[in-house]
């Protein structure tokens, strides 16, 4: 479910790399499945949208603690204070 989900609505964020971010309403909605599981939530990363694709935005990386894997509450904040467009896309890493 949660791979048919990433499959979905997750694209390429660079051509070649095998990472996929997903619109940001769609991240948010991948992380409350995560949380529904009960799947450790490792990070997230913003990639704003820009003329030639999508860049990293750097000062916007978000990783779990050690002991903080199911930091939910703590992700949906803190994607919320990073304002992404919805053209940007979110990667999520989970496992």
């Amino acid at each position: 479910m949660l791979l048919a989900f990433l499959e979905q609505h997750g694209r390429h964020v660079l051509p070649g790399v095998s990472e996929r971010g997903m619109p940001p309403a769609q991240a948010m909605e991948f992380v409350e499945l995560l949380e529904s599981h009960q799947v450790p939530l490792l990070g997230l990363e913003v990639w704003r949208s820009t003329a030639n694709g999508y860049s990293i935005d750097l000062p916007w990386i978000w990783a779990s603690g050690a002991s903080c894997a199911h930091d939910y509450a703590g992700a949906h904040s803190w994607l919320q204070r990073a304002e992404p467009d919805p053209k940007d896309l979110v990667a999520v890493q989970f496992g």
